[in-house]
């Protein structure tokens, strides 16, 4: 199939089933859109360029209510990013110019077990949140093609995909 740029993994290595590594490569202005990593820690580490990460951790998974945490801006000579399985590692990642990033995933990422989802912002969220400046926010899961197709309002250069099944020849 044909996947956007960011989707496409240029290297992956799979250490003792305990975590793995990705590599990924986007176009300034391109934008991983809304996603999460479940149960996963990630650390995330620019290679070259930088990025806009977005978090936001989850009020109430259940009902999809989350709340931003704000944004960080990295480089690559900064130090690592990590976010946490707990309270949750949802964010999207924006490439303010050419950029690669390294993500490791711990525990190792199932697609079966774990899988990522991805979101979109269907409005304010319920929760009383009078004493935290960040709005609560109601998210809804969308399709991979809704999230590759309209992720920033940009759309994206296609580009053939490694699946998994390649990725270890």
């Amino acid at each position: 199939g044909r996947v956007p740029a960011w989707a496409a993994i240029a290297m992956t290595g799979f250490i003792f089933g305990l975590f793995h590594a990705s590599v990924f490569g986007l176009r300034a202005g391109e934008t991983i859109p809304l996603h999460d990593h479940p149960e996963l820690d990630v650390i995330t580490k620019v290679l070259r360029g930088r990025i806009r990460v977005q978090t936001y951790e989850w009020i109430d998974a259940t009902s999809l209510i989350a709340r931003g945490c704000g944004e960080v801006v990295i480089g690559d000579a900064d130090d690592a990013l990590v976010l946490r399985k707990s309270p949750g590692t949802l964010h999207t990642v924006t490439a303010i110019e050419a950029t690669a990033f390294l993500d490791l995933f711990a525990p190792y990422y199932d697609d079966v077990v774990r899988p990522c989802r991805y979101y979109a912002i269907a409005g304010s969220g319920s929760g009383d949140n009078a004493d935290n400046e960040l709005e609560d926010i109601q998210l809804r899961v969308i399709s991979w093609e809704e999230a590759r197709s309209c992720a920033g309002g940009r759309k994206f250069s296609d580009i053939t995909e490694l699946r998994r099944e390649d990725r270890g020849r």
